[in-house]
């Protein structure tokens, strides 16, 4: 087990944050927290899926389970947090109590946005079980739930008192959502770590599924060793990095910005897509088009060019692949696209945005976008960025032929 630095986020209360690399470790952690009464909220497929009912060995008078029937997205409603709210008052949880959430960054975002609003706020305790929720989703504070189609349009700053990452729970999650998890891997990577940036990418095909660190086991065709030190690694460094931001800006007014790059244009793309391009996919194609519009605002770049390439491969490597081809084929996606924008948490009342442009891996600055004079002209001329995507699905075709 690994106890990362606690995290004095915010003046209210501090985050311990432990990385276990064994779930019966995690377990006990876990166990150690029903002392008081506890509501567990996760998913009835998830629940039986990973054992969950390991966390809650408590008296069972001490105990309430909560099991969703939505999951992802659809969980992030006011229909669910009326739900979890009435579970609790029924059970008679009081403020100084715990609300623990146990799945992916969805059901954590419902689960701590709860916890926030509950009797002005309960004691909340995250068990991340998805890789995008273990290196980003879980970490730093942040609450939400969705309105009108609108992605986390209603949320609150919350810590959480500790959050519980073991990467065992990766071993049931298909290949798609552990790639969900790579892009957000990838965004850390863009911004603060070279060195990660090119672990991730020299290591893509050994990452397509996690593989346990006791021997060896079938994956595919083959037979392949446990790449759990991989994946343990960089949930570290991704976890590490967002609490070195989150704690010079919990409030999300200066450097966290940065954390947004990639999620102006994937949250529109999401959005616009209806939810047929997942988060991750939807933050990897908004990592290249913020990119390309780093250059359309501040001229050429051959590094920015270069990384552009690089981001691009690594999505032409994934199998969100085709659902991303289809989705940029279909007409109108950036005209439809403004109004998502335009109604972003980070858009200002005069008619600005603030994003962090990257120039290379590792450069950055978070600038002030108009959105009539520099983002419409972008989103008018789609080119940019179809330009570059159908290179490389020519290359592809080319490739197969």
């Amino acid at each position: 087990m690994l106890k990362l630095k606690s995290m004095n986020k915010f003046s209210l209360a501090k985050t311990n944050i432990f990385l276990f690399k064994d779930f019966s470790q995690a377990a006990l952690q876990s166990s150690c927290n029903f002392c008081s009464k506890s509501l567990l909220i996760s998913g009835r497929r998830l629940y039986s899926l990973l054992g969950l009912s390991s966390l809650m060995r408590g008296a069972p008078e001490q105990t309430r389970l909560i099991l969703l029937r939505e999951d992802g997205e659809k969980c992030k409603s006011f229909g669910c947090v009326e739900t979890v709210l009435k579970e609790a008052l029924e059970f008679d949880l009081g403020r100084n109590d715990r609300i623990v959430a146990a799945g992916g960054g969805s059901l954590t975002d419902l689960g701590a946005f709860c916890a926030s609003i509950y009797k002005r706020g309960s004691r909340l305790t995250l068990v991340p079980t998805t890789l995008l929720a273990m290196i980003d989703a879980a970490v730093g504070g942040k609450t939400a739930v969705n309105v009108g189609g609108f992605k986390n349009c209603a949320g609150t700053f919350y810590p959480a008192s500790e959050i519980i990452i073991c990467p065992d729970f990766l071993k049931t999650l298909p290949v798609k959502e552990i790639e969900n998890g790579l892009f957000e891997a990838v965004k850390y990577g863009v911004l603060f770590s070279k060195a990660l940036l090119k672990k991730i990418f020299e290591n893509q095909p050994l990452l397509k599924k996690y593989r346990p660190q006791n021997g060896r086991e079938k994956y595919g065709a083959g037979v392949h060793a446990s790449n759990a030190a991989l994946f343990f690694d960089i949930i570290k460094n991704c976890v590490n990095f967002k609490m070195r931001i989150v704690k010079k800006d919990p409030f999300d007014k200066n450097e966290r910005l940065a954390l947004n790059f990639g999620h102006t244009f994937g949250h529109a793309f999401e959005s616009v897509s209806g939810g047929s391009v997942s988060h991750g996919a939807a933050v990897g194609l908004g990592m290249a088009a913020e990119l390309i519009f780093s250059r359309f605002k501040h001229g050429e770049s051959g590094d920015n060019a270069e990384l552009v390439s690089k981001i691009m491969s690594f999505i032409r490597a994934t199998s969100h692949y085709r659902v991303l081809d289809d989705f940029l084929a279909a007409p109108e996606i950036f005209a439809r696209m403004r109004k998502y924008i335009l109604n972003d948490k980070k858009a200002l009342p005069e008619g600005y945005i603030e994003m962090p442009l990257v120039k290379k891996a590792g450069l950055y600055e978070i600038e002030k976008i108009s959105l009539r004079e520099e983002l419409e002209p972008f989103l008018n001329s789609p080119h940019y960025l179809l330009d570059e995507w159908r290179e490389g699905t020519r290359l592809i075709r080319r490739g197969a032929k």
